[in-house]
């Protein structure tokens, strides 16, 4: 589930509840627009009687499970043990993953083409691509992996680095980090454009990675 999904058109939304190791106090988490950047969002925190808002710079596609990874590193950085946990508000994150699963489009487009009694060479190709992307695993690709990009059947551009993933439908914003010589209009020039691609278009290459 993305923020976008637990968002659902709204404006901010309660994540879940932060509580600390050895103590009483709670506080309400909730994913408000983060104004320091465009379609961010950042967290709020309140207890009832204070509230303090923290500019995350989260995208909307961004995992819930990665929200809340993110921001217990950042709250326990200068603590020598987990002291801040968050809890998420399952009622709430399990009724919208339950609506999410209700449909699935891949699955839904892949049945549309398969119903068609008299197919296209295209079209016996889009089911092709379309059983391979609902087989795949996006959780095999991670921030910072170095990939290559198949533009084509003919063509792979190599030298990108993952920048962002959207797990939830199998899409990855890449990066170029090198120059080869290969870009996707046959050019000499190392490409400067951030693409969105399908994960069923990417091959790892190691040689990429981002080094931390």
């Amino acid at each position: 589930m993305t923020i976008n999904d637990l968002l659902n058109g709204k404006k901010s939304v309660k994540l879940g509840t932060l509580k600390i190791k050895n103590s009483n106090d709670e506080f309400t988490i909730t994913i408000i627009p983060d104004t320091s950047a465009l379609s961010a969002y950042g967290i709020k925190l309140s207890n009832g009687k204070n509230s303090q808002g923290i500019r995350m710079q989260y995208k909307a596609r961004m995992q819930i499970s990665e929200v809340v990874k993110h921001l217990e590193e950042y709250l326990n950085t200068n603590e020598s043990e987990k002291i801040y946990i968050v809890e998420l508000d399952c009622k709430q994150t399990k009724s919208k993953q339950a609506t999410i699963k209700e449909i699935d489009p891949l699955k839904e487009e892949l049945k549309k083409l398969k119903g068609i009694r008299f197919k296209t060479a295209q079209q016996e190709k889009q089911i092709d691509r379309l059983e391979k992307l609902i087989k795949l695993n996006p959780n095999k690709w991670q921030v910072g992996y170095g990939v290559a990009w198949k533009v084509t059947g003919n063509q792979i551009n190599r030298s990108y680095q993952i920048a962002e993933i959207d797990y939830q439908n199998k899409k990855a914003v890449i990066k170029p980090v090198a120059d080869t010589g290969l870009t996707i209009d046959g050019s000499d020039r190392m490409p400067i454009e951030w693409h969105t691609v399908s994960m069923v278009d990417l091959i790892r290459d190691k040689k990429y990675d981002k080094v931390s």
